[in-house]
């Protein structure tokens, strides 16, 4: 049985192994939280736990929840998601830092449909946490993007 993810980012390498275990990976835009006075952002997800599935092979799919939480944050600006409401659901595409003044930069959250979070960070340092326990999911890899494109047509 395989034990919840906990993951550290410092590097670019970092994010982007973190982005391959979020690939797909949905959440609701009220529960990703910029905290200006703790330099913080944080969202909930249900990512899908492709670890487990290679564990127990075949077409088996589970998910779980999870934190993403990021430390030294100074600023967070959002792009294209203004007409949405805190209850809706977004698709997280991947997620990628661009260096800027070392140690700092500027980490990217690009979701289905054009949706973008920006982060200004003083220095990476960011955490996937999973929560909870692992659930059968009906809705496989590969399958979310077309159901978050059927809902937005």
């Amino acid at each position: 049985m395989n034990k919840p993810l906990k993951l550290r980012g410092q590097d670019s390498e970092d994010v982007a192994i973190i982005a391959s275990c979020l690939q797909e990976s949905t959440g609701q835009l009220g529960n990703m939280v910029y905290q200006p006075r703790r330099r913080s952002f944080y969202c909930l997800l249900n990512r899908f736990a492709r670890e487990r599935q290679t564990e127990a092979g075949g077409d088996a799919a589970e998910s779980v929840g999870c934190l993403l939480y990021f430390h030294c944050v100074l600023g967070a600006h959002r792009r294209n998601l203004d007409k949405l409401e805190r209850d809706d659901s977004l698709c997280l595409i991947t997620l990628y830092f661009h260096e800027g003044e070392p140690p700092g930069g500027m980490v990217r959250m690009l979701f289905a449909n054009e949706g973008e979070i920006c982060l200004d960070v003083e220095a990476l340092d960011v955490y996937l946490l999973d929560i909870g326990k692992p659930w059968s999911s009906i809705v496989k890899p590969g399958d979310a993007l077309l159901n978050m494109e059927a809902l937005r047509s």
